[in-house]
């Protein structure tokens, strides 16, 4: 399921299998695109939920990111390499300038990533409300080309099992702002509802 304008788009893909959910070009000709692959209940077979989220910019992955199991942890890769969820500083280190550095946002104390195939940047913080097996769920805020995305870490909550929960922890999607008008959207089976 993905979300964009108030509106729910929802995906009916092959599971396990990274399908393009949509794809435009840039202004300047390059080629971005957002994938997605999902994993499904063995015996809900309408509920799907991606576990994994990939950016792509000419067909090279600037963003991947993906759930870990069994320890039902995010892991996020930028350009290639994996990335550590960074430590917010506390607002007495930030005056003393112990975790500043270029790309340090100093009123929300909250760093900044960005690929260097251009075309990516983003935040990413915890959420103070929610958990997933146990610790804090994690929020990314990002810019991909003039698509604004929300991408949440989140446990299946429809479930009322913590293992269940746990075993089925997932991405939610959430498109803001301006679609680019060449979007191309997935050929997969999808279905629109308020």
């Amino acid at each position: 399921m993905l979300k964009h304008n108030g509106r729910f788009v929802k995906f009916s893909l092959a599971p396990s299998r990274l399908t393009t959910l949509v794809s435009w070009l840039a202004k300047n000709g390059d080629r971005l695109s957002i994938l997605g692959a999902t994993l499904s209940h063995p015996t809900r077979t309408d509920n799907q939920w991606f576990n994994e989220v990939q950016l792509m910019v000419n067909a090279t992955r600037v963003l991947r990111l993906s759930v870990e199991q069994p320890d039902v942890s995010m892991k996020v890769e930028l350009d290639g390499q994996d990335l550590a969820f960074p430590v917010k500083c506390t607002w007495k280190e930030l005056v003393k300038g112990r975790c500043l550095d270029d790309n340090t946002d100093t009123q929300n104390k909250l760093k900044e990533f960005g690929s260097a195939a251009g075309h990516l940047s983003f935040t990413w913080s915890d959420l103070k409300e929610k958990k997933v097996a146990d610790r804090k769920a994690k929020k990314i805020l990002a810019l991909f080309g003039p698509m604004g995305m929300e991408l949440i870490f989140a446990k299946a909550s429809k479930f009322e099992s913590k293992v269940a929960q746990n075993a089925y922890a997932h991405f939610n999607i959430k498109l803001m702002g301006v679609v680019p008008k060449h979007v191309r959207p997935s050929s997969s089976n999808t279905a629109s509802r308020p």
